[in-house]
Order: structure tokens, then sequence, then C-alpha cells
């Protein structure tokens, strides 16, 4: 049964989130985590009023492997970035074979994270505990346990049992055990109609558990 687990740690046990506060963009909020190269490489979006300086300064750190720009909308832009660290958190969830939904933050960082079963997330808890990553876990919550109107979390019947069915049957996992056309196939969906439940899906879990940790 796939779990949703939120936790915090502060930016002093996150070198990554360490640099960023330092260098005092208005905001910074990690999207999502994807391997390359055996390694993982997350995406943000920082909002910052001299984005050429803040770059400029991120690049300058010999824990920052690269920085990319990827897009703009006003001032804020979105960046891969791939730390020099062989361990870290992302390295982590990556390995647990768990998904990065959201995380924000500054002096403390707040995560939230889905994955397909408790194993799964004990494997996590156990590489935190391992490379003595101190996370203080705020909530660990089934998918299934919202109601059918989305519980405090905000989904549909529909986009919960989506989301439960591609986290169970591997889709987060990357690289993916299941298509879009399995997942439909089971949900008696188009996978169009499927990509649809889950992404809108994730886009309410983000929003709604990031209201309800406020």
């Amino acid at each position: 049964m796939s779990v949703l687990a939120e936790f915090t740690l502060s930016s002093e046990e996150f070198h990554f989130g360490e640099v960023l506060s330092r260098n005092f963009p208005r905001h910074v909020e990690l999207k999502q985590v994807v391997p390359i190269e055996r390694g993982a490489t997350p995406y943000f979006w920082a909002e910052d009023d001299d984005s050429a300086r803040f770059e400029e300064t991120l690049r300058g750190y010999q824990c920052i492997k690269s920085l990319k720009r990827i897009d703009q909308i006003g001032d804020h832009v979105l960046y891969r970035i791939q730390s020099s660290e062989e361990t870290n958190i992302f390295t982590g969830i990556l390995e647990s074979d768990g998904i990065l939904l959201q995380a924000s933050g500054d002096t403390t960082w707040k995560l939230q994270t889905l994955f397909s079963n408790r194993n799964e997330l004990k494997n996590f808890f156990d590489f935190c505990t391992d490379n003595e990553i101190g996370i203080q876990v705020k909530r660990v919550v089934p998918l299934s346990d919202t109601d059918e109107d989305g519980g405090d979390f905000g989904l549909t019947s529909k986009q919960r049992k989506a989301l439960a069915v591609a986290a169970d049957h591997g889709y987060f996992k990357s690289p993916s055990d299941v298509t879009l056309d399995d997942i439909g196939n089971e949900l008696g969906v188009s996978s169009q109609a499927c990509s649809k439940r889950i992404r809108r899906g994730v886009e309410k879990l983000v929003t709604n558990a990031l209201e309800t940790t406020k």
C-alpha cells in the first residue's frame, strides 16, 4: 500500500539546502528528482531579483557539480542542479524507489515524499540512519486513508485510485516498471485519461499537503 511521508531537516543536515539558503533567494522550491548517471539530479524554482548573481554564487561552491537554467517566468527561474556529493537525501529517496513531491525551506526544509509501500519507506529511513542524516518525521499516511472526496489531501476518488495503482505497480520508479497504458488498462480508461488523473492528483496532493503542514 502506497504511503505519503512528510519530514523536516535542518539546512545544516542538508548541504544543498544550506548552500541555497545561505545565498538568500526569496524562495526556493524543489520540484522533482531524477536519476542521471547514477546520481540524483533535482529541479528547483528560485525566486530572486538578481538571478545572475545567484547563479554565479552557486557555481562557486565545490559541492555544486553543475547548474543549468531551464526556464524563467518573471523572476521565478527553473534550474537543474547536480551535487558532487555521492550521498545525500535525494540519493536516499531514489534508492528507496520513492518520489519527491515537494520541498521548500530556508534554515529548515520540509519535504513531502511518496513511497509504493512501507518497506520502501523503511529502506529510506534506514538510509538516513546509516548515513547520519537527521530527519524529523512529521506524518506518515497511507494514500488510501483519504475519504471518498479526497480527505485532507483534496483528491477525488478517481485520482486517489490512479495514484495508488501507479505507486503500487512501480510507475514512479526510475525506470518505471509499468506504462500509462498498463495502468489505464487496469483502471479501464485510456492512457491519456490515466495521465491526466495522475498529473492532477499529484498537483492536488502537493498543494494540499503543503497547506496542512504550514
